[in-house]
């Protein structure tokens, strides 16, 4: 699912921006460069800044996290605006 660019956590009440937000799971990451990608179910890896997963959680994210997040389409292809751990409120 891909939100319109006007869409985003800046103009998205927390609660709205986790109700549009797609469930997957982060499929690679690298701690040392600050990003990583979270695969979705048709194989696309969609990419993600560390300063992107609310609530500084970056630190906690390992291979296999399941978080929700918005898609946006970025100036190299689709990227998360905003990623939430699953299950952290």
């Amino acid at each position: 699912m891909i939100i319109p660019p006007e869409v985003t956590f800046r103009n998205l009440e927390r609660s709205d921006a986790i109700e549009a937000a797609v469930l997957d799971r982060v499929s690679k990451l690298f701690p040392d460069r600050g990003y990583g990608f979270i695969e979705m179910p048709d194989g696309r890896e969609v990419y993600f800044h560390g300063h992107c997963v609310h609530g500084h959680g970056f630190n906690r994210l390992s291979v296999g996290t399941q978080v929700r997040f918005v898609e946006e389409e970025g100036e190299q292809g689709p990227q998360a605006s905003v990623v939430f751990i699953a299950g952290k409120g």
